[in-house]
């Protein structure tokens, strides 16, 4: 069969992957808006953010989530009646939100996970006040590996604070 019998019959195949990565340390670039939706908590304007956008496809939600990894965050007084809580910069809302995005709490390593299937993702821990965590998508860790799927093939890479492997 010639080769011209097929042509306009071709799949559409990508398999473009790009990652980027920005650390925010201690310099919230969205300072100007410390509220959280449905929340008591504030984002401090000292917070840790990490920016991240895959792109994968031009896809805008992704199969596996990403997580990123930050340190249990030292909220000084407020600590002790109050839980680490994942949230993420909604651009649409310029606010902070804690929809779309799980919290995961490793005491014993000393970490907070923030995981999400959105491709571009900004994303920080805040203090959310123990009351309003019963609300809360706040659940422990466990050991699995968290990835995205691309390709049929595993590949692990780390950049800073995010380990992805591509399943």
């Amino acid at each position: 069969i010639a080769a011209a019998a097929f042509s306009g019959r071709r799949l559409d195949f990508c398999n473009a992957l790009a990652v980027r990565v920005t650390e925010w340390l201690k310099s919230n670039p969205y300072s100007y808006t410390q509220s959280v939706q449905g929340s008591n908590g504030i984002v401090s304007s000292k917070a840790d953010v990490f920016a991240v956008e895959v792109n994968f496809c031009k896809r805008a939600e992704l199969t596996q989530p990403v997580t990123v990894t930050f340190p249990i965050p030292d909220f000084g007084t407020s600590s002790a009646d109050s839980i680490p809580t994942c949230a993420r910069f909604d651009e649409q809302l310029d606010m902070w939100v804690t929809t779309d995005v799980t919290t995961g709490i490793d005491a014993s390593a000393g970490t907070v996970n923030c995981s999400s299937r959105k491709a571009v993702l900004s994303y920080t821990v805040f203090a959310e006040p123990t009351s309003q965590s019963a609300e809360s998508t706040t659940q422990p860790i466990s050991s699995d590996t968290i990835g995205l799927m691309a390709w049929g093939c595993a590949i692990p890479f780390s950049i800073s604070a995010i380990s992805l492997l591509l399943l």
